[in-house]
């Protein structure tokens, strides 16, 4: 990794910290793709194969186009298969249902001896040393425990996740939110949700939640 990126992103890490610290929150929510994970190649490399896209075709540069495109603006996946149907003129020919579960089937193995940076594993310590954390993702909660387990051991228990819990399963990351509120049981006035996207801050704000944002992946 650069210097110059080492640098910013200890900053960044360290003005969330103290955000954290100084406003008191006693539950903080992370956004877990693209703010504590890089899910970005594991997307395009599973849409391709899903697709039977080979990975050198003009094909391949226009889904890796579209599922960035899509990324930025917080779709999921069943969202992203539609706008690369689309894209490809191929919208009539694809089960978008069965192209999804493809899909993620595959990332979910991808993610089985998946780790997070170091930095990343630092910053989780720290926060959960000031306050009770949870991560929040459209992903598979098994495949993110898995990540997380292998990445912190035993204090990977300490962190809530909320997410899908089948390859088919569609869910909102408002719902998810809504739903680690209520269980952690903390008023919103003490809650931060921490993430990457202008889909995340739209979320915070219809919740009445502090929002932090990171200006990119943490890793």
């Amino acid at each position: 990794m650069r210097p110059d990126k080492v640098t910013r992103i200890a900053v960044e890490l360290t003005s969330i910290l103290s955000a954290i610290a100084t406003k008191g929150h006693q539950l903080v929510c992370f956004d877990f793709g693209g703010t504590l994970f890089d899910f970005t190649p594991l997307h395009i490399r599973a849409f391709l194969e899903a697709l039977k896209v080979d990975g050198g075709s003009p094909a391949a540069s226009t889904v890796e186009h579209t599922v960035r495109a899509a990324l930025v603006r917080g779709l999921d996946s069943f969202e992203m298969a539609r706008r690369i149907a689309t894209t490809l003129s191929c919208r009539e020919e694809l089960d978008i249902d069965d192209i999804v579960i493809r899909k993620r089937s595959l990332i979910e193995d991808y993610l089985k001896n998946a780790k997070l940076e170091d930095s990343v594993c630092q910053f989780l310590v720290q926060t959960l040393g000031v306050s009770s954390v949870a991560v929040i993702s459209l992903g598979h909660v098994g495949s993110m425990k898995t990540v997380l387990k292998g990445s912190l051991g035993d204090l990977a228990d300490k962190i809530a996740v909320y997410g899908r819990h089948s390859a088919g399963e569609r869910v909102e990351k408002s719902q998810l939110l809504r739903r680690a509120i209520k269980e952690a049981g903390v008023p919103q006035t003490r809650m931060a949700y921490v993430g990457d996207a202008e889909v995340d801050e739209s979320i915070a704000l219809e919740l009445g939640i502090d929002y932090i944002r990171v200006r990119s992946f943490l890793g």
